[in-house]
């Protein structure tokens, strides 16, 4: 994940930070999560990811940031690879 400055066009909230999911980004479901909220519609993480939710609608993913880990590159294949290690 990476924080960085809300400046784009087309923003979705006012707020002057805005976390963007990398590909080294892992993400796991939180089964106790708060189903009542006003003004969101909080959906399983599975149909986010195997793209059964309807385009026509913005999806946020609410999260929380709980450990930053460092990337070690790695020679898989004779390819450096990126590997995080340390996260669960």
């Amino acid at each position: 994940m990476a924080v960085t400055h809300a400046c784009d066009s087309y923003q979705t909230t006012k707020h002057a930070y805005k976390i963007g999911f990398l590909a080294t980004t892992r993400g796991r479901s939180c089964e106790d999560f708060p189903m009542k909220l006003t003004g969101f519609s909080p959906t399983n993480f599975r149909q986010l990811l195997d793209g059964s939710l309807n385009t026509d609608y913005l999806v946020d993913v609410i999260g929380q940031i709980v450990e930053v880990s460092h990337a070690v590159i790695l020679v898989a294949n004779g390819k450096d690879t990126e590997n995080i290690t340390g996260a669960s």
